[in-house]
C-alpha cells in the first residue's frame, strides 16, 4: 500500500462504492498528521487553484502529479496549504501539501484520485483503491511508517556509520551532492548546515530530532527553475531557486528571494570555481552549473 499519510488515517469514501458511485476517488482523513507526501515519482503538472475566483468550487487547492512510471495523474485535492510548484520533480515520500477542507467540502480531508489523462473528462477512468493499494472500504489504516527519531545526534566524527549513511542519503534525495560514505565530515557538515539554513532551522551542522524529521519529510528544490535571466536587483521565486541551489553547494546565504550584494558575490564567486563568467548574472549556462 502507497499512501499519502505517514502514520494511520481513515478511508471516509470509497471508489465508486454502492452508496457513491460517482465517486471517483478515496476521501482520506489523516490521523497521526495532516501532512501529504507524493505517491508516485514524477512532475507537478498543477498547483494552486481550481478557481480563484470561487474558492468554494471543486477541488479548492489541489496539487496534480503526473506519474512518470504510467502517465497517470494523481489528484490532491482540497489542501490546506501547497508545498510544490508546477514542473517540480517528486518522489515518492516528498511533502505536497497539507489535508484541509477547500473547495466543495464539508471537513477536513484529502480527495485522492487517478485519471489516466488530465481533465474532467477522465475521471473514473483509473482505480485510486487498486492502483495504490489502500483498501476501497470505510475503516482506519495503518498508512506510511514514520520514519524513526534518532536516539542519539549525528555530527563531525559521528562513528555511527549506518545513522550518518541515512542522514547522506537523505541529503542526496534532497539534492546535496554529498558522498554516502557514513563518514561524517567537513562535507557533510557543510550540507546539513545548508540544508538547516533553508528549513528555518539553527545552522549549526548537527542533526538531531528537528533537523531528521525536516530532512525526511524535504522535498527537493521547493522553488521553480527561473527562465529569465536573473541579477541584482530581481525578487521572487527564481531567486529562492538560485540561494537554494548555492546553499547546495556551501554557501550561507538567507533564501528570502531578494537577489543583493550577498547573493551576487555567491554567484559570481561559484561562477569562476565552475569555470564560468564570474559575472554574477544567473543565465541558462550559470542555472545548469547550479542544478547539478
Amino acid at each position: 500500500m502507497v499512501s499519502p499519510y505517514i502514520g494511520k488515517f481513515k478511508v471516509t469514501s470509497g471508489f465508486n462504492l454502492p452508496q457513491r458511485p460517482d465517486h471517483c476517488g478515496l476521501d482520506l482523513v489523516g490521523i497521526d498528521n495532516k501532512n501529504i507526501h507524493s505517491t508516485v515519482n514524477g512532475v507537478v503538472g498543477f498547483a494552486g487553484w481550481e478557481n480563484v475566483s470561487n474558492k468554494k468550487q471543486g477541488f479548492g487547492q489541489y496539487v496534480r502529479i503526473i506519474d512518470s512510471a504510467t502517465g497517470y495523474h494523481f489528484y490532491f485535492g482540497h489542501l490546506a496549504q501547497i508545498r510544490v510548484s508546477v514542473g517540480q520533480k517528486v518522489t515518492i515520500g516528498t511533502l505536497i501539501g497539507v489535508e484541509g477542507s477547500t473547495g466543495k467540502s464539508t471537513g477536513s480531508h484529502l480527495h485522492y484520485e487517478a485519471r489516466q489523462k488530465a481533465g474532467a473528462i477522465y475521471r473514473g477512468t483509473a482505480n485510486i483503491a487498486a492502483i495504490s493499494g489502500i483498501p476501497n472500504a470505510i475503516g482506519t489504516y495503518p498508512g506510511t511508517k514514520p520514519a524513526p527519531v534518532p536516539a542519539t545526534v549525528w555530527k563531525v566524527g559521528s562513528t555511527d556509520k549506518a545513522g550518518v549513511k541515512n542522514v547522506q542519503t537523505a541529503l542526496v534525495k534532497c539534492g546535496f551532492p554529498v558522498t554516502v560514505d557514513g563518514i561524517f565530515g567537513k562535507g557533510t557538515e557543510t550540507a546539513v548546515k545548508a540544508f538547516q539554513l533553508i528549513h528555518g532551522l539553527t545552522s549549526d551542522g548537527i542533526v538531531g530530532e528537528k533537523t531528521w524529521v525536516a530532512l525526511q519529510n524535504a522535498s527537493t528544490c521547493p522553488y521553480k527553475e527561473p527562465t529569465a535571466m536573473l541579477k541584482q536587483g530581481d525578487k521572487g521565486e527564481g531567486v529562492k531557486w538560485v540561494q537554494f541551489n548555492l546553499n547546495r553547494k556551501g554557501y550561507n546565504l538567507a533564501v528570502d528571494g531578494g537577489f543583493g550584494v550577498k547573493t551576487a558575490n555567491a554567484v559570481a564567486s561559484f561562477q569562476k570555481s565552475t569555470g564560468l563568467k564570474a559575472d554574477g548574472i544567473v543565465g541558462p549556462k550559470t542555472r545548469e552549473k547550479l542544478r547539478g
